[in-house]
């Protein structure tokens, strides 16, 4: 009681300070926002099935999508016409441009929020959900915006991540992912809607001018993907710049005392701000493009990718972290748990040269000191641990002899590969006596391996990824209890982990390990023991789950 009453004391002189920040309010019964979505498009047949689709698997309540093409020679409208009944309405004719096509698409729809998508980004699963859903509890809120993911031959990588932004630090140039802001239509309206007249920094103009009336919020996620194509307007920068430095000469002579006293600071303050981000520790789970090895190989995703599913809450996953071997690893923040797409079938042969990620160096000093230094000898490892019966959990109740019951489930990185783990834990319970455990052994999403490997770390697609504390909240959702919990890692692991980072991700796992790479991952081991495993950094955990009492 004292810490809560200590904690409150010292957040009440701030509360004034974030008056002007939206607060989320009680959704009840409101329906959610209606969202015009409009994908300009010239002459992209190749790429625009893709956005269509990912516009439309959105299953978005309360959408109106519209195609504005620029007359199209290349095939465009047949693509487009194959999803004539599932789009609001599809326009072909001679525009002043990409963002002339843009007003015009807005102009013809009502919804409430609006945004757009070229034909060669694609949405995110659930990204409209969440948009909507965000909105619905922020009435006052005008304009949001996120970072995304960047599309690179088939390989997916979270792109760097966007600050918070206001009207200053837009007018100075900085770039917004256009794929991944969404905004209210009294706001585009107020400001009189994009500029037809511009060709590469229409969005750019359009973003300033609503700042200076409203207040941008970054939210969290990925809701929206940018590809990677030749001839792309983007990499039009020389263009892109010189529109941008004349929209700048004619807002300029327009400022207030008040703007140029914010664009002051915010030039003033820039090497600050560089300087304590400087001092921040990196996020452990951000892995951007991999520079060194790119572009990658061309890898092809296997079709019918099945989105992953939080364990604990069901929902759809907030972001990227990587994509390897025909899948994609995804981050689930309020449960902190990972887990990589299901490939339907068998994986799609990856090529075996120019793999991302290969020879990734972690940043901590713990990390470099244990790759660097051999442990010494009285300093072992974990041993080989258990090894579970072979059992088919999802129908073990059935398998069973009636009325049998058993005190005690081991599962030896068997719940993590489930599609369902809570509904095996739920299956698990019925054959489990009173205050009957289940032992489980799974990979820790806090291992400190993983800031040694990122995403060459040897337990990422196998499935889920848990926590301790994921794992906590997964035996409460399912009637247990965590009763005890510690972490391991093991010589095995880390060699598999060493393997894959000095081949890389686009390389199959070879069947051998070479004997010098078994001995540093025994090193490796070993001061993971001393040093992580006993603060739940260890590479995987092992927890017992209690059977709670019936009530």
């Amino acid at each position: 009681m004292g810490g809560k009453l200590a904690l409150a004391a010292i957040e009440f002189p701030f509360a004034k300070l974030a008056r002007g920040f939206p607060r989320p309010r009680p959704e009840g019964e409101r329906p959610l926002p209606r969202i015009t979505m409009v994908t300009p498009v010239s002459n992209g047949a190749a790429w625009i099935r893709g956005a269509i689709e990912s516009v439309l698997e959105q299953h978005y309540p309360n959408l109106e999508y519209f195609i504005i093409d620029e007359e199209s020679t290349d095939g465009t409208l047949d693509v487009v016409q194959r999803y004539q009944d599932r789009i609001s309405g599809v326009v072909s004719r001679k525009t002043g441009g990409m963002y002339d096509a843009i007003r015009q698409g807005f102009a013809l729809g009502s919804g409430e929020i609006l945004a757009y998508l070229n034909c060669d980004d694609r949405l995110e699963p659930g990204a409209l959900l969440r948009v909507g859903a965000w909105f619905r509890a922020h009435p006052e809120a005008d304009v949001i915006y996120h970072s995304a993911t960047v599309d690179a031959g088939g390989w997916k990588y979270p792109n760097v991540a966007q600050p918070q932004v206001n009207f200053a630090r837009l007018l100075r140039g900085h770039i917004l992912f256009q794929e991944a802001v969404f905004w209210r239509r009294r706001a585009y309206d107020a400001v009189g809607g994009l500029n037809p007249n511009l060709k590469v920094a229409g969005d750019w103009d359009l973003w300033v001018r609503m700042a200076r009336r409203t207040r941008f919020v970054r939210r969290p996620g990925h809701p929206s993907c940018f590809t990677l194509r030749p001839d792309q307007l983007s990499k039009r920068m020389d263009v892109y710049w010189d529109e941008v430095r004349e929209r700048q000469m004619a807002i300029l002579p327009t400022l207030t005392a008040r703007e140029r006293l914010g664009i002051w600071w915010e030039r003033s303050s820039e090497r600050v701000r560089r300087y304590l981000a400087s001092l921040r520790r990196p996020d452990r789970l951000f892995w951007p493009i991999d520079w060194r090895e790119f572009p990658p190989p061309e890898m092809r995703m296997p079709p019918g990718l099945r989105l992953p599913r939080c364990p604990v809450r069901g929902t759809s996953p907030d972001c990227l972290l990587f994509s390897a071997r025909g899948q994609y690893v995804y981050y689930f923040g309020k449960t902190h748990v990972a887990g990589c797409s299901q490939p339907p079938g068998e994986m799609v042969p990856i090529p075996s040269c120019g793999s991302p990620y290969r020879d990734f160096r972690g940043h901590s000093y713990q990390v470099k000191f244990a790759r660097k230094i051999p442990a010494p000898g009285w300093l072992k490892p974990h041993d080989s641990g258990f090894v579970e019966p072979d059992i088919d959990v999802m129908s073990a109740p059935y398998e069973v002899p009636p009325g049998q019951t058993f005190d005690q489930i081991v599962l030896d990185h068997r719940l993590d590969q489930l599609e369902d783990p809570a509904a095996a834990l739920r299956r698990l319970a019925m054959i489990l006596a009173p205050r009957g455990r289940v032992v489980v052994m799974t990979p820790n999403l806090d291992s400190a391996q993983i800031d040694m490997f990122g995403p060459t770390w040897a337990h990422w697609g196998r499935g889920y990824t848990f926590s301790v504390r994921s794992l906590e909240l997964l035996a409460r959702s399912c009637g247990f209890k965590l009763q005890t919990v510690r972490t391991i890692s093991r010589p095995e692991w880390t060699a598999a982990s060493l393997l894959r980072n000095q081949r890389g991700l686009g390389v199959e796992d070879a069947s051998e390990i070479p004997s010098e790479v078994t001995e540093q991952a025994r090193s490796i081991a070993a001061w993971s023991r001393l040093l992580w495993d006993w603060r739940g950094r260890g590479d995987a955990i092992v927890a017992r789950f209690e059977r709670a009492p019936l009530a």
